[in-house]
């Protein structure tokens, strides 16, 4: 196996090496198509198979809102469905946050929930979901009788209760997610629907079942249905705002200049970004981009942020648009930087920095 061992891959990339003459490349691409060859008359049917079923769980995983919104609307009626709340909203008779009272110490307080987390501790699977956690809860408590706690709970020691207590909430949340984006999906195609010129639905096969695809959502100007449409991903076509596009002539291209972008004021709230329309405004992204990458996730010697954004962004829930984006980024970036010209500009920059 150690014949199989790139040496340039342990030893890292150096911006300083000569380029590659044409019968070296050749050479290079002869070898490792010998090691491509080599690798996968290694590969056995039960590896296939491993790699199959994550692809396949891609797929579920990027239709899963769609596929969910199919069964919700086969349901239940469009009345129905239509007097759900709007995911995250808080205003109204019918938010979905809102508060729910309860008694502590004989006193009325109130705790913060969301429609969509209280119906789903209401389905079975919910059901069995909190009646473990409380089960889990009840163990963890030296103070509590345990004659109600089955066995196989009671026999984890507190480190595998925290484990299947992570594992669990885990679960709920991954489930309150899927109602969340089914329904948030749904309420975004009612309102870029209702504009006047724009058209959107989610692509059906022959059967009218939906495609599990990256981008699973077409969105037309109605009067250039041919030529003018895109396709969009379910994270994408979520950050349109129908409303302003409205106000804005309800065009395809007003929609389009609508896309919610929103970071982090800095006092605990929120502020909206620029939409990013040229060029210059791009170029000024990306330095802020990389002045945040430099200054706070490589500088930082415990990666704490890094460890976070890893956690938060890149392994948890709807994330898949995120990695998406990042591969498509990468590629233009990589482009860019396989230009001879900007990797000679790039081997000169290098050397001014080490000499200073």
């Amino acid at each position: 196996m150690n014949t199989l061992v790139n040496p340039a891959a342990v030893v890292g990339h150096n911006s300083t090496l000569p380029k590659l003459t044409d019968s070296q490349m050749q050479s290079i691409a002869k070898t490792m198509d010998k090691l491509a060859d080599s690798l996968a008359s290694m590969i056995t049917p039960e590896m296939d198979a491993a790699v199959s079923k994550a692809i396949q769980a891609k797929k579920d995983w990027q239709g899963g809102p769609l596929i969910l919104l199919g069964f919700i609307k086969s349901q239940f009626s469009d009345a129905v469905v239509s007097s759900f709340p709007t995911p995250g909203s808080d205003v109204g008779e019918c938010p979905d946050k809102y508060k729910v009272p309860y008694y502590r110490d004989g006193k009325l307080k109130f705790k913060a929930t969301t429609f969509y987390l209280e119906a789903f501790k209401r389905t079975p699977t919910g059901k069995v979901i909190e009646r473990d956690l409380a089960f889990i809860g009840i163990a963890k408590d030296e103070k509590s009788n345990k004659a109600s706690v089955p066995a196989e709970i009671l026999a984890l020691d507190p480190v595998g209760l925290d484990r299947l207590k992570g594992t669990l909430e885990q679960e709920r949340n991954t489930a309150v997610a899927a109602w969340r984006s089914a329904m948030g999906l749904q309420k975004q195609l009612d309102a870029v629907n209702a504009l006047a010129f724009v058209e959107a639905v989610p692509l059906t096969d022959k059967e009218g079942n939906v495609y599990q695809a990256a981008k699973p959502i077409k969105v037309w100007n109605t009067e250039q249905p041919d030529t003018e449409w895109t396709l969009y991903s379910i994270g994408a076509f979520l950050m349109f705002d129908a409303a302003k596009a409205g106000e804005m002539g309800g065009t395809f291209e007003a929609l389009k200049l609508t896309v919610k972008r929103t970071v982090d004021d800095g006092q605990g709230g929120q502020a909206s970004a620029t939409p990013i329309n040229t060029n210059d405004t791009l170029v000024g992204r990306l330095n802020d981009v990389a002045e945040f990458v430099v200054n706070k996730h490589m500088a930082d010697k415990k990666r704490e942020l890094y460890g976070l954004f890893l956690k938060d962004k890149v392994n948890g829930a709807n994330s898949d648009d995120l990695i998406y984006n990042l591969s498509e980024l990468k590629l233009w970036i990589d482009g860019i930087m396989n230009i001879p010209a900007v990797q000679t500009r790039l081997e000169v920059i290098n050397a001014k920095k080490q000499a200073a």
